[in-house]
């Protein structure tokens, strides 16, 4: 397989006891770069973790960061500070801190409401088992508060996972 700059990828590293293989063709994805072969083995090993964001979320119909702090804004019948558009992460961020601090409980039960889904749509569901029962994936790391990926993954307490700990 011939990489964007020309580099021939030879598909031998490719350890195929999980059977995962990775087609690379420039004739449908010009614009992407060679898929390192340390990320295959990775997923042969099962010891890749998939980074979630709100994205993912989006087709359970809640909303990304920027329409969730405009509708918090409104189920706390406030006014929304944000400039349209939002060009900077930080500017949500402090008008999400800001609700907060006008009425806490009041902001953490909006949250809870707009984010809770007591029931996944069909296309939801599907895009969520599909994650879980993916070859290589060892696990799922997010920020999300909202409950889409519960019934597919159990939550790990950060103090149960090994890590080095930077501060010795």
């Amino acid at each position: 397989m011939t990489g964007r700059k020309g580099r021939v990828h030879d598909p031998s590293p490719l350890r195929r006891t999980r059977n995962i293989a990775i087609e690379y063709r420039m004739d449908v994805s010009p614009h992407l770069d060679p898929i390192p072969l340390d990320l295959i083995d990775a997923l042969n090993e099962g010891n890749v973790v998939v980074c979630v964001g709100a994205g993912f979320s989006v087709p359970a119909g809640l909303p990304l960061f920027e329409g969730f702090v405009r509708k918090l804004a409104n189920m706390m019948g406030q006014e929304c500070k944000l400039s349209t558009p939002v060009l900077e992460y930080e500017a949500l961020d402090k008008e999400q801190f800001r609700l907060a601090s006008l009425d806490r409980n009041r902001a953490i039960n909006a949250m809870r409401k707009m984010l809770y889904l007591s029931k996944l749509l069909p296309k939801m569901e599907e895009q969520a088992k599909s994650l879980s029962s993916l070859d290589g994936v060892a696990g799922v790391f997010t920020f999300n508060w909202d409950n889409t990926l519960h019934g597919h993954f159990a939550p790990i307490p950060f103090s149960d996972i090994e890590h080095d700990d930077p501060f010795s």
